[in-house]
């Protein structure tokens, strides 16, 4: 995935929440965990790009910060939004994600 079709990304999660908002939602859901783009992006096992959204946890938490920001900049602060995401302590050999 290029970084330009991650910022194309980031703003189709910002899109859809505005589309939800304007059908008169209060608020909106992103699935981040779970195997799901975010969840795979924030996973250092799975996440093993080497430019700014990979390596470091601050680099795998770029998108979906980057998401939640989009959304808030089109939607505003009152939108209910709920972020469903896996623990950060996951590995390959508990399944996919383990609770501790």
């Amino acid at each position: 995935m290029t970084v330009l079709e991650i910022e194309t990304i980031t703003e189709q999660f910002g899109d859809c929440a505005l589309r939800a908002r304007k059908c008169g939602f209060y608020g909106v859901e992103i699935h981040g965990s779970h195997g799901y783009l975010l969840a795979e992006c924030m996973s250092p096992y799975a996440n093993k790009r080497t430019d700014l959204y990979g390596g470091p946890l601050v680099n795998r938490l770029r998108l979906p910060l980057a998401v939640i920001k989009n959304i808030r900049g089109k939607c505003g602060d009152d939108l209910l939004l709920i972020i469903a995401s896996p623990p950060m302590n996951s590995s390959p050999e508990a399944g996919f994600w383990k609770i501790p």
